[in-house]
């Protein structure tokens, strides 16, 4: 495990034990943009396959793209963010909720308990294990040991700069894991409850993409960005929906999300332990910049980080770290939360850029401290800002409406 790995485990844990004592924190997997998938699985890929050794996924894949929601999201880039209802031990009635870096209880003020506490949830579970039983040819009232339901808390007064924000809430479940194992979804597209505002990503429009990893990928790196923007100028899942008005909700959508898939047919022996997936966003939501980092001609350390730094951080990658600081309900301390904003903005960079900072030479230590400089300057101006406008909680508080209907799907 390389250092920053460690570094990002180590502070799960410590969140996972500080939030909840009894219930330990199930970090949902981290998603990596395409070009990141690339370099950090592809040389693995090829070496095995050098070796004569079995792939750790087929070298030439399929992949299906489903809607990326922008809404209660701490880490992001995650996208997903992701909050997940567990359940353990075959227990359908008692789930733990959890944000993507904390267990979260009835008394957190976020919208993770309002949305979802006091929902018939065992009916997902009852709906996920009857299509997991029946296609696996196991006994109806086979037990389970642990199911992950991870989705999106999203909708109106969450994230101010897409479509979705006119939408009263809901949550949108996008993956399932069942004793480990991420199941295909194209199969669990009825684990939902719509009259209860819980959704589900599948049914919403697919994209369908093969990558041959032993190939350039830059040609389909542009087309999954071409359909990218198109999902960008107008989010098709807040467009299956009509205001109170009679009007279709038009507007931004953040991006996709790409899951290997099996061709149609196929038996392959994929290891479903591990979930491969992969994100693209639009451009206003992407936490790098598409202009490829040049080193300087005479680098030294500084100059070398400041390039990376340069690269590696937008807007919205500070934008998220507000989000962080929300979710762990630290924003309300204001400059006294500075360290933990700094450190998670400085960890996410690492985890998510590790493989760009070394092709270019830029030292770690180097990058931190630049990261550092930039993340308070940022914050404090954010801050300044936050409280001329009078409210920390940089949320929209407009309102189109009083409710949405959604409009049905085309045969």
């Amino acid at each position: 495990m390389t250092t920053h790995a460690l570094q990002t485990t180590n502070t799960q844990q410590a969140t996972s034990e500080k939030s909840g004592a009894q219930t330990a924190h199930t970090p949902y997997p981290h998603t990596l943009t395409f070009e990141n998938f690339v370099k950090r699985h592809v040389p693995a890929l090829k070496d095995a396959a050098r070796k004569g050794e079995p792939l750790p996924f087929p070298s030439r894949a399929r992949f299906m793209g489903t809607l990326k929601l922008h809404g209660y999201n701490a880490t992001i880039v995650s996208k997903t963010s992701a909050l997940a209802p567990i359940f353990r031990q075959n227990d359908t009635h008692n789930p733990t909720f959890q944000s993507r870096n904390r267990v979260v209880t009835s008394q957190d003020k976020g919208p993770i308990p309002s949305q979802l506490s006091n929902r018939p949830l065992h009916f997902l579970v009852e709906a996920a294990m009857r299509i997991y039983t029946s296609s696996a040819s196991l006994p109806a009232d086979t037990p389970f040991s642990e199911i992950m339901i991870a989705g999106e808390v999203a909708g109106r007064d969450i994230y101010r700069n897409v479509a979705i924000n006119r939408i009263p809430r809901f949550f949108c479940i996008f993956n399932i894991r069942i004793d480990g194992v991420w199941v295909d979804m194209r199969r669990y597209a009825d684990v939902c409850l719509p009259e209860e505002r819980i959704f589900n990503i599948m049914n919403w429009k697919i994209w369908d993409v093969v990558v041959d990893f032993f190939e350039d990928t830059k040609a389909v790196s542009e087309w999954l960005y071409e359909v990218t923007a198109e999902v960008e100028n107008e989010c098709p899942f807040a467009a299956s929906f009509i205001d109170s008005a009679g009007k279709k909700i038009s507007g931004t959508g953040e991006g996709l999300v790409w899951t290997m898939i099996l061709f149609e047919g196929e038996d392959w022996p994929l290891n479903r332990t591990m979930l491969w997936n992969f994100k693209t966003k639009g451009e206003r939501f992407e936490v790098v910049s598409r202009i490829k980092p040049t080193p300087p001609k005479d680098p030294d350390a500084l100059k070398l980080a400041s390039v990376f730094v340069d690269h590696a951080i937008t807007e919205a990658r500070f934008e998220q770290g507000i989000e962080y600081l929300r979710e762990m309900e630290l924003l309300e301390q204001g400059k006294g939360s500075t360290m933990q904003f700094v450190r998670w903005i400085e960890n996410d960079v690492i985890e998510e850029e590790w493989e760009k900072m070394v092709e270019i030479g830029a030292e770690e230590k180097k990058v931190r401290g630049v990261i550092g400089t930039r993340a308070r300057e940022w914050f404090f101006r954010y801050l300044d800002e936050a409280q001329v406008r009078g409210s920390g909680s940089g949320y929209a508080t407009g309102k189109v409406g009083s409710d949405e209907t959604r409009i049905p799907a085309a045969d």
